[in-house]
């Protein structure tokens, strides 16, 4: 990945998708953790459909790693 942006090439909309499934999940995680803890009502919606959509992505682009 860092050759194609250090190559000046175009990113794949697979890799596009991966990267943001990434930050979703970071970031995801970051907004339900408050100063009590783990808010854990959202966190198992979020976990679900980030799940989901990682399924779907796999089955769209591939695996993620070892492209």
């Amino acid at each position: 990945m860092l050759a194609l942006i250090a190559g000046g090439g175009a990113l794949s909309i697979g890799v596009v998708f991966w990267i943001l499934m990434l930050f979703w999940l970071i970031f995801g995680l970051w907004s339900n953790y408050g100063a009590g803890g783990i808010n854990y009502r959202p966190f198992g919606g979020h976990i679900l459909l980030w799940c989901l959509l990682f399924l779907l992505g796999w089955q769209v682009f591939g695996f993620p790693i070892g492209r």
